[in-house]
């Protein structure tokens, strides 16, 4: 099962429980805590330091790069200048 799937069937089952046992209030900041957590956990697995090579120069040289293919090198030449800065 994917995440969606595992969501949408357990979410409303554990917010039902959770509303019995502390309210709906209680239940609101619960399931807010365990999605922060979650989500949380997730993002942190994907966040590391840029390589070498990698980073604001890379990116600007990437972007520079794709506008003179979108549209020319002389008529987009001020474009990829104020990007590359």
């Amino acid at each position: 099962m994917s995440g969606v799937a595992l969501g949408a069937f357990g979410m409303p089952q554990l917010a039902e429980r959770l509303i019995e046992r502390v309210d709906w209030r209680g239940a609101y900041v619960g399931l807010g805590r365990l999605t922060f957590v979650t989500a949380f956990r997730a993002v942190a697995l994907w966040i590391r330091e840029p390589r070498p090579g990698e980073g604001e120069r890379g990116a600007a040289t990437t972007i520079a790069m794709l506008s003179r293919a979108s549209c020319g090198d002389a008529s987009c030449a001020w474009a990829t200048r104020s990007v590359a800065r």
